[in-house]
């Protein structure tokens, strides 16, 4: 299992929220998934054989939002 936190722009929207932890968590091999709005954070543990930390990127990048940086 890997974790990694993506740093995008804080959130003011609910449903951004929402939006980003539905797409995310239905991911082949994404275990859990926490954003933080406030602090425009997006936490998730995941399987690194199942789907790679660049997919993850993509998917947020396709929802709308910017991925600003990465820490694993």
């Amino acid at each position: 299992m890997m974790k990694a936190v993506l740093q995008i722009a804080p959130l003011e929207c609910a449903g951004c929220v929402k939006k980003l932890e539905d797409h995310l968590s239905q991911m082949n091999g994404v275990i859990s998934v926490n954003v933080f709005p406030q602090l425009g954070k997006v936490r998730m543990e995941f399987d690194r054989i199942k789907v790679h930390v660049h997919q993850l990127e993509k998917t947020i990048s396709t929802l709308g939002f910017q991925v600003l940086s990465l820490k694993n």
